[in-house]
């Protein structure tokens, strides 16, 4: 159940929205109580996916309505790239890892996307994926090193 929250300042109030079980919150961007409420329940209706991705900014990336521009009146997901992701993947991984194995993991992830493509979306990896990528490496890598890359395909996903 995501809660409506008041934040005061000094100079401002405003609202947010804070999903349980998800990292972060989403700033509604206004100081209008009956404003904040029809935000907050624009956000209640994409709950379960915000709870799936685990954090706010992590995977999904959403255009609220009152952000846009042309304020349209829906919101709606934006379709993710699987080389943004791997991008954000191995900054998160450059910080909480050792160096030799972030290059192992830089490596391996260009490999993935010599396979999938930067601009597929991430819907489109399933098991066909993964045994193409062994067919695909099968010639130039030894079992052990198709293993080592797939150990970095599987820790990107589950991240």
């Amino acid at each position: 159940m995501a809660n409506l929250k008041i934040n005061k300042t000094k100079y401002n109030t405003y609202y947010r929205s804070r999903v349980y079980n998800v990292q972060g919150s989403i700033n509604l961007d206004t100081s209008d109580k009956d404003e904040a409420i029809e935000r907050h329940s624009e956000v209640c209706k994409v709950e379960k996916l915000l709870k799936r991705t685990g954090c706010i900014d992590r995977i999904v990336d959403y255009d609220w309505f009152w952000k846009e521009d042309n304020h349209s009146g829906r919101s709606k997901v934006k379709a993710q790239q699987i080389g943004v992701l791997i991008d954000k993947w191995l900054e998160f991984n450059k910080r909480n890892i050792k160096p030799n194995a972030y290059k192992r993991y830089v490596i391996t992830m260009d490999r993935f996307i010599d396979m999938v493509g930067r601009t597929s979306p991430p819907r489109d990896i399933n098991n066909d994926t993964i045994e193409g990528f062994k067919e695909m490496w099968k010639d130039k890598h030894s079992e052990g090193g198709i293993n080592i890359n797939l150990r970095g395909i599987k820790d990107f996903l589950i991240w």
